[in-house]
């Protein structure tokens, strides 16, 4: 759900997609759909058929095809290998919104069987794609889709455009037995959460949670009309060590599922962030690495119309699992369900040296990123950088703050342009300390060529939704005595091509630097990027950002006169001050692994072994 529009974005380098189509413009002549294999088509062009269109076998889903004699569409059609179950979807990240039909009979007098126009948020599709789960199909028989736009109302020009239409087959999907059965009967309302006074009901990891689901409908408190709703059960779970956790649902219907935290008591889960969705449909997994603490798996029916109690589909299973991890750590600030707040340091020193602006990020800047999509694209890998040099820097870290922007690309629900809104999940990223041996502007990481910086240490980060100044706060002070030019990182995923830890790929979703807007045309540059995707000046090796428009707040917190632990040494694993024989013994012993990690990239291998090598036998500065 699109919460604050943002204001807007500066893209050093773009990435680009291609598609192609195929279509059918009457039911006679449809094109055909093989199981499995998404067919592409473009309404653009396309006539509208004189069949009219039935939406009481999907009512409350906005089919709104009024007669359909103005709405450009084309068909497609599958013949049913088997007797059985199939789902139909138009879901494609950046397409538009879409209504469709299936029909049976001879393609001249055809008679429908279903229909829906606009299905459950899902991540990774457009918004208001349609989507049939559970159809019955018959062994022999030829099924009609006709796929068109919501018109909005009637007379009214009706929305086209291109995308992608699938059909699959459904095995029927039965709930596990369960260890345990919800406190909440089908119909009532006792573990609501922060839609309900925070009654929620805790869930042991490893069992398996019995409970029901249903759809139902109030009334609008100011029109009277009627609003189609679902339940939401609310599940408490405690992580007591770094784990990866996955929460399991399994629904004959659809279900959607999320890992959050928050305060619950504050109504209308205002206090609540979300950390990451489920995916797929049976079972329906969400994963995500979680830092000790209490969380909440969150179960909903997949819509909000169809699923009354007494169905089969009310009934599901759900199960939470861990495995032991090193999760990243969340930075402070971000959305809080009413404002965007910045970080704040819990424990900060006496000594704050600052780079940039040091009021709040007005804008962000993405890098190397896919241009604004509906629910669509990304940005590529990438690294910001700002130096502190000589009096500039300190001699002890506790925290570190900086400009972030944790957003999501998709279409403005009432102008339909596309902008970029806070992410409602929190986004994985690295924050890095280097050494720059040589002073000046930083040329590249260890291992890379022209390398000038050396490794102090590495922070995996997860970032709240927004746009803001974030804070890290250390779990132990960092020693930077030695360091006369200490560089920060700041280091994005490929979210475009890859997506990351609970985000899904090609899905919208952006990590970037929140930056200040400088009002001059010769302010010098205070940050530098480097981007491996794409083509440009800062292909694999750092060059200015956004000299004479824009700056990077960036701040350090700690001691400026001392240090309380030993300085960091990249390379000296055993602290005794020296890069040897028994320093190599332990990055050996480390291979594969984050154990032996000098260059920051969170695993150890033949960059890290280099770059031991290139200080071997040297004594720590």
């Amino acid at each position: 759900m699109f919460r604050t529009l943002l204001l807007g974005s500066a893209c050093v380098a773009l990435l680009a997609t291609s598609t192609t189509f195929a279509q059918s413009d009457e039911a006679c002549g449809a094109g055909s759909l093989t199981f499995g294999v998404p067919a592409a088509f473009d309404t653009t062009t396309a006539t509208a058929s004189g069949d009219f269109a039935d939406d009481s076998q999907c009512a409350g889903t906005f089919l709104d095809w009024y007669g359909g004699l103005a709405n450009p569409d084309v068909w497609f059609k599958f013949t049913a290998p088997s007797t059985g179950f199939v789902s139909i979807s138009t879901c494609q990240a950046g397409s538009f919104d879409t209504s469709i039909t299936v029909s049976t009979g001879d393609c001249s007098s055809l008679t429908q069987v279903a229909c829906n126009g606009d299905a459950a948020d899902a991540a990774g599709c457009q918004q208001f794609y349609s989507f049939i789960n559970l159809m019955p199909v018959d062994a022999g028989v030829t099924y009609h889709v006709r796929i068109g736009g919501w018109c909005g109302t009637a007379g009214a020009a009706c929305d086209a455009g291109a995308g992608q239409v699938v059909v699959n087959s459904v095995n029927i999907c039965l709930p596990e037995t369960g260890t345990a059965t919800s406190i909440e009967a089908c119909g009532q309302s006792a573990n609501d959460g922060c839609f309900g006074g925070g009654a929620t009901e805790p869930i042991a990891i490893g069992a398996t949670m019995r409970g029901t689901l249903y759809t139902f409908q109030t009334s609008d408190p100011t029109t009277g009309e009627p609003v189609d709703n679902r339940d939401l059960d609310f599940y408490s779970f405690s992580v007591t060590a770094p784990s990866t956790v996955t929460v399991e649902a399994k629904c004959q219907q659809q279900t959607a599922v999320f890992i959050a935290r928050g305060d619950l008591t504050v109504a209308d889960c205002g206090a609540l962030t979300v950390l990451t969705t489920g995916t797929g449909y049976c079972p329906n997994l969400a994963t995500i690495c979680l830092n000790p603490g209490t969380y909440y798996a969150i179960v909903a029916d997949g819509d909000f119309v169809g699923n009354e109690c007494g169905n089969a589909g009310n009934d599901y299973s759900l199960k939470v699992t861990t495995a032991p991890a090193v999760c990243p750590t969340s930075l402070s600030g971000g959305f809080d369900g009413t404002t965007t707040n910045p970080g704040t340091c819990d424990a900060p020193g006496p000594d704050t040296r600052t780079s940039g602006p040091t009021t709040a990020p007005t804008n962000f800047v993405q890098g190397c990123a896919t241009a604004c999509g509906n629910g669509a694209g990304g940005n590529a890998d990438m690294m910001f950088a700002a130096s502190f040099q000589g009096a500039g820097s300190l001699e002890e870290i506790t925290c570190i703050g900086l400009g972030v922007a944790s957003v999501v690309s998709g279409n403005d629900p009432t102008t339909g342009a596309c902008g970029y809104f806070l992410s409602d999940i929190e986004i994985p990223g690295k924050i890095v300390l280097y050494r720059d041996t040589n002073g000046g502007a930083p040329t590249n990481v260890p291992g890379a060529a022209g390398a000038d910086l050396e490794l102090i240490a590495s922070y995996d980060v997860a970032v709240p939704g927004g746009v803001y100044k974030g804070v890290l706060n250390l779990d132990e002070p960092v020693c930077v005595a030695d360091v006369d030019n200490l560089v920060v990182v700041f280091e994005t995923p490929n979210l475009f091509q890859n997506g990351a830890n609970g985000v899904p790929a090609n899905a919208g979703y952006r990590l970037g630097i929140g930056v200040g807007l400088t009002g001059s045309t010769t302010s010098p540059a205070n940050v530098w990027g480097r981007y491996t995707l794409c083509a440009g000046t800062a292909q694999n090796v750092f060059a200015p950002f956004g000299a004479g428009s824009y700056q990077w707040p960036i701040e350090i917190n700690g001691s400026g006169s001392a240090c309380t632990q030993g300085p960091a040494c990249p390379g000296d694993f055993n602290d005794d001050g020296q890069r040897n024989g028994a320093d190599l013994g332990a990055l050996l012993a480390g291979w594969g692994t984050p154990a032996g990690d000098i260059n920051g990239d969170g695993n150890t291998d033949g960059a890290d072994l280099g770059g031991l090598l290139a200080v071997f036998n040297q004594p720590c500065p």
